[in-house]
């Protein structure tokens, strides 16, 4: 037989190439998570999941932030603590509250980047580029975000205002939820760091993420506040 004209160190060359190592990986299969994570973690998931990532990445982009924290919650658990089901039902009144927030995020295009207890951090992207591939998912630019993120703050406020979580004949006795929210935007950070025992974490950081650390706490149940730089965008 001949031998062949291929050196193992030449092979071993070709093999580890950009363009031939792409083909030779395993098709990607969406995990059975991806219904409970952001779209840009998955879209990280789906860059790294051939080459076993085991340090901190982060990206820079840019959009708006919103940040919705639900008042009504300490009463609500006070409540619920009295009966012996309490865990149970403050498990089927979230999922239900929460169930319809993120239906209405979803159809302004908002990604969920993280629940934090009785609150919800949500990013609406920017990408000039990738919105000509989408439909109302990512932005074409700063404004366009802006005001779609204001707009799902307007239609939460409509839907899930006074939301009745334990319902009673007598008004008194009733528990409502009522979010107030923060509105911010600008260049944002996204950032996957963590590691010990394998768990890592997902953050937003940057410039909005301190706008809305000052909107929202001034925000009433019922109201939404955005940034300076955020009513700035609204008539231009």
């Amino acid at each position: 037989a001949k031998k062949s004209k291929w050196s193992k160190a030449l092979l071993n060359r070709v093999l580890m190439s950009g363009r031939l190592r792409r083909l030779l990986r395993p098709a990607y299969v969406a995990p059975p998570f991806v219904s409970f994570i952001s779209r840009l973690l998955h879209e990280a998931i789906i860059r790294h999941h051939a080459d076993h990532v085991e340090t901190a990445t982060g990206s820079l982009n840019s959009g708006a932030v919103l940040f919705c924290d639900a008042s009504g919650f300490t009463a609500l658990t006070e409540r619920l603590a009295l009966e012996d089901n309490g865990a149970e039902q403050l498990c089927l009144i979230l999922n239900g509250f929460f169930k319809r927030l993120i239906d209405i995020v979803e159809s302004y295009g908002g990604d969920i980047i993280k629940f934090a207890g009785d609150a919800v951090c949500i990013f609406w992207p920017v990408d000039a580029q990738e919105s000509e591939r989408t439909t109302g998912f990512v932005s074409q630019n700063m404004r366009m975000a802006t005001l779609r993120a204001a707009a799902c703050a307007s239609a939460v406020h409509e839907t899930l205002d006074e939301y009745i979580a334990i319902n009673d004949a007598d008004p008194a006795k009733q528990v409502r939820l009522r979010l107030h929210i923060g509105l911010g935007c600008g260049a944002v950070t996204l950032v996957h760091i963590g590691g010990v025992f394998r768990r890592w974490e997902f953050v937003l950081a940057g410039d909005p993420m301190a706008q809305i650390a000052i909107a929202e706490p001034l925000a009433r149940p019922g109201e939404t506040v955005l940034s300076p730089q955020a009513w700035a965008l609204r008539s231009e």
